[in-house]
């Protein structure tokens, strides 16, 4: 059946049913075409045919159908689906179907090989674009590493050229240095040459000029060099007692005075301390001038938390050289007043603490009514000592200065406006509550100890003022670094701050309250409304009444350091040995205690005096040289 449909079979069915057609119109009545044999026959002989089952047979390469009437033809192309053609009508009708049925099959199986056709092509050409993609893929990889390589290459022989130039200049700079450093050898060796002729020809001078010239020396028994009398002063030993001097460094174990070694304590007169430094001697006492008996150390015009510049401390001293001629060589760092014993001899010294901060705001007559302490810092504690010193001795000296008063400020539930300063870390304690250290405080305290005052709610407080003390390391030298606060062998306490409640006048009429005085083996205790701070003693700083609290942000005294005042209406701890305590609220700062043991650098120390509350201001020191 794969050859039923040929394009020429329709044509054969066509032709054949046609002849039959014009065969069966040439046939006699009662007779009909049989086309089996081509001849007209009877009609009932071709019924008799007709019962027979349809076939197929082949004539000349053409298919010959056998149907009866009625029957369908089914037509099926390269093992489709049959196609069934109805035959009722007539035989050429029939033929004509079949023809458009086979025609319109074979232009589908035309296209769909079309269809396959161009699927293989694109295949093909999928694969060849494919292989041609690779092959140039190869070829650009290939040439991309031949460049590379030749690159390479090239650089290489490059940078070989180049280190072999560089190499090359080098080697020829190397040995024009080398060159020019055997010219400059040679030049060298020549000028040592003619310059050791020169030294040998001086050192013969000079041997010619010594056998010339006598021998100075120390123990030749003549007055010669710089001797100031026969074998001593100047650069040979010091000079006994009663023996001609210069300076008093030309004198063992005395002074210089009027020309003579001697003491203060059997003559009279002006002393030559050194070039450009004189003294003088009156009543047995060293004295920087005729009619003062004692050189003082103060705060050079300064007050409150800072310590004075050296520009402040030399601009005073001008102001007064004969007073200050012993200060000459002084030093001004970091707080320190930096003095060298000029001469042997016993020192005695006399120390006050500084005031604690006053409520000016609150009682503003204060100043009127001296008796009346209301609203007042306490004063300075005053110690007075003496002891054995070397020439040469370095003492470091800090003067404490008075408290400050608090400045007014917002209440301190505003959080921008709190405290006006940053007090300098290390010279108080803390608050209990870091939260107010970290807010600022409206009062530090005097240099050298005092403790602030946060006033952050209240304004009514002030500071503490800070204690005045003398360090030494060690007898006719100096500390390797600045001393610290074991290095003190003498100490005066400061004042606590004043409060005063509601910081006006209601404070003056009742509710003001003064700060602790300082010095003494123990400071005093601020007053009162049952949360003064306590004055420091001779084992730890003072503390406060309500000992527990940390609200208010108040602290306790510490080794040399005065406590913070609390936030409401309070006054700081005064600095000292140890410190006062800061008070809670609503009142005074406790005083700081004074030292007067002295240490194993200092020596023994002959106590006169250890009182406390005694200065008013800014703390001092004088110094007394017999």
């Amino acid at each position: 059946m794969a050859n039923v449909m040929r394009v020429g079979v329709p044509l054969t069915l066509c032709l054949l049913a046609y002849l039959a057609t014009a065969k069966a119109q040439g046939c006699g009545p009662g007779t009909v075409f049989d086309e089996e044999t081509n001849l007209c026959i009877v009609a009932t002989a071709r019924e008799r045919r007709q019962a027979t089952s349809p076939s197929i047979s082949t004539e000349d390469d053409n298919l010959i159908f056998d149907v009866r009437a009625k029957q369908k033809v089914g037509v099926r192309v390269d093992g489709g689906d049959v196609q069934m053609v109805d035959t009722s009508e007539s035989c050429t009708q029939a033929v004509v179907e079949g023809i458009k049925v086979g025609y319109t099959m074979n232009r589908e199986i035309a296209s769909m090989k079309e269809i396959s056709d161009l699927k293989v092509d694109m295949i093909d050409r999928v694969n060849n674009l494919s292989k041609e993609s690779a092959e140039a893929r190869n070829t650009l990889n290939s040439q991309l590493t031949d460049t590379l390589n030749n690159f390479k290459q090239e650089t290489n022989g490059t940078m070989s050229n180049l280190i072999n130039d560089v190499n090359e200049q080098m080697g020829d700079a190397k040995k024009d240095l080398n060159d020019e450093l055997q010219r400059n050898l040679e030049a060298f060796r020549k000028q040592s040459e003619k310059t050791n002729a020169s030294v040998a020809e001086a050192k013969k001078d000079i041997e010619e000029l010594q056998s010339a010239v006598p021998t100075v020396s120390c123990q030749n028994g003549k007055k010669d060099g710089d001797e100031t009398e026969v074998d001593c002063g100047g650069s040979c030993k010091p000079c006994a007692i009663g023996k001609s001097c210069k300076y008093s460094s030309d004198c063992d174990k005395s002074m210089c005075i009027s020309g003579k070694c001697n003491l203060c304590t059997k003559v009279s007169g002006v002393i030559t301390v050194a070039p450009g430094v004189v003294a003088f001697c009156k009543a047995g006492i060293t004295a920087p001038t005729n009619n003062q008996a004692y050189l003082e150390f103060n705060s050079c015009g300064r007050t409150g938390h800072h310590p004075p510049t050296e520009e402040e401390c030399r601009y005073m001293q001008s102001m007064d050289q004969t007073k200050y001629s012993l200060q000459k060589d002084m030093q001004f760092k970091n707080g320190y007043q930096i003095f060298t014993a000029p001469v042997d001899g016993t020192y005695t010294w006399e120390l006050w603490g500084a005031q604690g901060g006053i409520d000016v705001n609150c009682c503003q007559d204060w100043s009127n009514n001296p008796p009346s302490r209301w609203g007042k810092g306490g004063y300075g504690g005053y110690v007075k000592a003496s002891h054995t010193v070397k020439a040469g001795t370095v003492f470091y000296i800090r003067v404490g200065q008075r408290g400050e008063d608090c400045w007014p400020n917002p209440d301190a539930s505003d959080p921008i406006t709190k405290g006006k300063y940053m007090c300098t870390p290390g010279t108080f304690t803390l608050s209990k509550n870091p939260t107010f250290d970290k807010w600022g405080y409206n009062a530090c305290g005097g240099f050298n100890g005092g403790g602030p005052a946060l006033c952050l709610h209240n304004p009514g407080g002030a500071s503490g003022g800070g204690g005045t003390d003398i360090r030494m390391c060690g007898q006719g030298v100096g500390c390797e670094t600045y001393p610290d606060l074991s290095k003190r062998f003498l100490v005066a306490g400061g004042g606590g701050g004043a409060a005063c409640e509601g910081n006006d006048g209601h404070g003056c009429g009742g509710y003001a309250y003064y700060g602790g005085h300082g010095g003494g083996l123990s400071g005093e205790h601020g007053y009162d409304n049952g949360y003064r701070g306590y004055g420091g003693t001779q084992n730890a700083g003072g503390q406060h009444e309500c000992n527990t609290c940390t609200d208010h942000g108040s602290s306790w005294g510490a080794l040399g350091q005065g406590g913070t005042g609390g936030r409401n209406d309070a006054g700081g701890g005064g600095g000292g040995y140890y410190g006062g305590g800061g008070a809670h609220h609503n009142s005074g700062g406790g005083g700081g205690s004074s030292f007067i043991k002295g240490t194993t650098a200092s020596g023994t120390m002959k106590v006169a005096t250890n009182s406390r509350g005694v200065r008013w201001g800014d703390g001092l020191v004088r110094l007394t040289i017999n």
